[in-house]
């Protein structure tokens, strides 16, 4: 006996969705009536960077139901909810990964800026999220060594 279990990846898809040309929703929607063509996917020219904000502890122990708040976020930028519930009509952390931030831009530089300048905005004791995603990748572009249209980073 073999299973097979299919889904898109976390954080992955938060980074590759918002450059998607077309919304996935009505892709799904043609899927589920049989009704899609095969054909290549369009993206936006440009780049997508993640940053996943945890709760300080995560994978092991890590406090649960804290008060969460989300700043408003720009046109170029887009947050992901995970670990997320509502108590009384706020949110509160109820996971590990309690939710994600998706930067775009013309460049990873200004996409990578975007996505922190968003995190900036969230709030819930104990955060955690790494500082370093993408900067390699960023550096080097500074440097001129990065030709891609448009690229994602998680």
């Amino acid at each position: 006996l073999l299973e097979y279990n299919v889904r898109f990846g976390d954080p992955e898809t938060q980074a590759i969705l918002p450059l998607l040309e077309e919304g996935l929703a009505p892709l799904l929607m043609q899927v589920s009536r049989g009704e899609l063509e095969p054909r290549p996917l369009n993206y936006r020219e440009g780049f997508a960077c993640n940053v996943v904000a945890a709760a300080v502890g995560y994978p092991g122990e890590y406090q649960k139901g804290l008060p969460v708040v989300i700043g408003e976020m720009t046109e170029n930028a887009q947050v992901f909810p995970a670990g997320v519930a509502r108590r009384e009509g706020e949110l509160v952390s109820s996971g590990g990964r309690v939710l994600s931030v998706t930067g775009m831009g013309g460049s990873l530089t200004e996409a990578r800026r975007r996505a922190y300048q968003a995190m900036e905005g969230v709030r819930f004791e104990s955060i955690y999220y790494r500082r370093d995603i993408g900067l390699r990748e960023a550096e080097k572009e500074v440097g001129g060594d990065n030709n891609s249209k448009s690229r994602s980073l998680f």
